[in-house]
């Protein structure tokens, strides 16, 4: 009964709160440009044995 007496005595174990911050991002008046895509690669139909490609 006398363990939330106690508790404030001798603080609890968990950290304090810590203090919210602004996380960077983008800067003030900065353009955004878009993400740069890759062009596709595609892979061609697989050569058999004994067969060589023709030009």
């Amino acid at each position: 009964q006398g363990f939330a007496a106690l508790l404030v005595r001798i603080g609890s174990p968990a950290c304090s709160p810590k203090p919210r911050g602004k996380s960077l991002g983008w800067k003030s008046g900065r353009k955004r440009s878009p993400f740069p895509r890759f062009p596709i690669i595609k892979n061609g139909f697989p050569v058999q044995k004994g067969q060589q490609r023709q030009p």
